[in-house]
């Protein structure tokens, strides 16, 4: 009788590795405003998200992923150059009980048209990422919401 009581209870070996977390993940981060609050999105503190504070932290995000699995996952951050206009103004974000689900799929629909209009590459197509990242602040309350890349329905 297997009891189980080896290196991997209640297993009967390792657990598999799984292809999310043992390989490199590609992130696109989006910045996003409304017409009622236009301008750089700001973090919890009321630090404007500019350029160089994004790469400090996306360098930060990636050694903690890396360090705590044994070096097998990293991410690759890539940062949508301009802030990106919400088609709604802030309120209707946060009147809504599903404000997150909202956000995720109004700035994915943002980003697409951006691409699109900077010459359709893909590079800022948040479907063509592992997952996506769209932030935006309202008054001095950072909010970030994260959504997984559309891969065709997987």
């Amino acid at each position: 009788m297997e009891l189980g009581l080896g290196p991997y209870p209640g297993l009967s070996g390792p657990p598999e590795a799984s292809d999310w977390t043992h390989v490199r993940q590609r992130v696109l981060f989006i910045r996003s405003d409304f017409d009622d609050l236009p301008g750089l999105p700001l973090n919890n503190d009321g630090q404007p998200l500019t350029d160089p504070y994004l790469y400090g932290q996306f360098g930060l995000v990636n050694n903690v992923f890396f360090d705590n699995s044994d070096g097998q996952t990293s991410l690759e951050f890539t940062l949508v150059p301009d802030v990106l206009r919400m088609p709604q103004p802030s309120g209707h974000y946060t009147d809504l009980p599903w404000v997150t689900a909202l956000q995720v799929e109004d700035g994915r629909d943002v980003a697409i048209r951006y691409d699109s209009d900077h010459g359709g590459t893909g590079l800022y197509n948040p479907d063509n990422y592992d997952s996506y990242v769209v932030t935006q602040s309202r008054g001095m309350d950072g909010v970030s919401a994260y959504g997984p890349a559309d891969r065709g329905g997987a």
